[in-house]
């Protein structure tokens, strides 16, 4: 009788056992929670009337559409090169993270966002940046440094602009300024 209880102890204890561990690959494995698209060192080129304008390169992207909000996500990071008519880089923006939502067209770039601007030898850094595309702004709340030619500029409670930052204002500002003397 004691091998009887024993053996069927032994049996309902592998069957919680494996329940529990199909409970977890089930888990692990959700449809909804796996991205729809995966992608490593991923470059995506955008040209518009046979002229590249943009170029996005990505160590890592992976793209969720089964959620309230589909969203591209790139853990790793992201550089972006816009150029001009002449095939030029013009401008550049980097971070170690970025998330895009698509419904409200708006980037999240964080850890180390470093923007240039080569026409204007202008750079800004921060740690997180948004750009709202639909507004045509980008703007932080976060500590940013705005270097130019004429100095260098802190927004320590961040700073708004322009998509294109032409005209940009900083929040709790301070800087210092680099002024020519007159021959």
């Amino acid at each position: 009788m004691k091998k009887v209880v024993g053996i069927i102890g032994m049996a309902l204890l592998l069957l919680v056992s494996c329940k529990n561990e199909i409970e977890e690959i089930e888990n692990l494995t959700r449809a909804d929670e796996l991205p729809d698209i995966s992608g490593e060192n991923v470059e995506t080129v955008y040209i518009d009337s046979s002229v590249i304008r943009l170029k996005i390169t990505a160590p890592k992207l992976v793209r969720f559409t089964r959620v309230p909000e589909p969203y591209y996500e790139f853990p790793e990071g992201i550089h972006v090169y816009q150029y001009d008519h002449q095939k030029n880089v013009i401008a550049e923006v980097s971070s170690r993270y970025a998330h895009y939502n698509e419904a409200k067209r708006l980037w999240t770039l964080r850890k180390n966002v470093i923007a240039k601007n080569l026409q204007k030898n202008e750079q800004l850094a921060t740690e997180e940046l948004f750009w709202d595309e639909i507004k045509g702004i980008i703007y932080t709340e976060k500590f940013v440094a705005i270097t130019n030619p004429n100095g260098v500029f802190y927004g320590e409670k961040g700073f708004e602009a322009d998509q294109q930052m032409e005209h940009w204002k900083l929040k709790g500002s301070k800087g210092t300024l680099t002024i020519k003397e007159k021959e």
